[in-house]
């Protein structure tokens, strides 16, 4: 009893403890107010002012069904993201939504105002595979305006082990039209 007595009230004190305690919010991350911080950066670093908005792209990527629902929010969330990447989207699998919805829309619109990439793995289970190859060249074959569209296969690959590539390939593709212009910090470092 005397045991259990005792791990009661550490039980009591710890939640006492805890419960009195302020929620530890985290250090915050924001970019946008590096410039207010930049007199304490040595002088090799250079800070310059760069917009909010021109660095918080929103990009929507999944992998199977998460690229489905990517490729689905496409038609059906337009005004949320511009940027998509469907790895091994699992088209096969949602009872042809995704034929309808791109039916729909080119019925209705003939713009589709996104960048979009597009993955599979070369040895892809061909039942899985065959009907991403098909929805790609459906959207090919629409030319919507304003759609950018990025088709990769990656070869060697099957369902997930072509994920981490595919998600840097995406994210460079999707992202490509945001890249600076200017030469980096590397390469002015290197003499370049």
């Amino acid at each position: 009893l005397a045991v259990t007595m005792r791990a009661a009230v550490a039980l009591l004190c710890a939640g006492v403890v805890a419960g009195c305690g302020s929620p530890d919010s985290g250090p915050s991350a924001d970019i946008g107010r590096i410039s207010e911080i930049k007199a304490s950066f040595g002088p090799q670093f250079k800070v310059t002012e760069v917009a909010p908005t021109g660095i918080d792209p929103r990009v929507l990527a999944g992998q199977s069904k998460g690229g489905v629902f990517a490729l689905y929010s496409l038609y059906q969330k337009p005004s949320i993201f511009q940027r998509f990447i469907a790895i091994n989207p699992a088209v096969s699998g949602n009872q042809n939504v995704l034929y309808t919805l791109d039916r729909e829309q080119a019925a209705q619109f003939k713009r589709l105002p996104a960048r979009v990439f597009i993955s599979h793995g070369s040895v892809e289970y061909a039942p899985f595979r065959d009907p991403i190859i098909s929805f790609k060249k459906q959207l090919q074959k629409r030319h919507y305006s304003g759609l950018l569209l990025r088709a990769q296969v990656l070869e060697g690959m099957g369902h997930t082990g072509g994920k981490g590539e595919a998600y840097s390939k995406g994210l460079l593709w999707v992202l490509q039209d945001l890249a600076p212009q200017e030469k980096s910090g590397l390469q002015v470092d290197m003499g370049g």
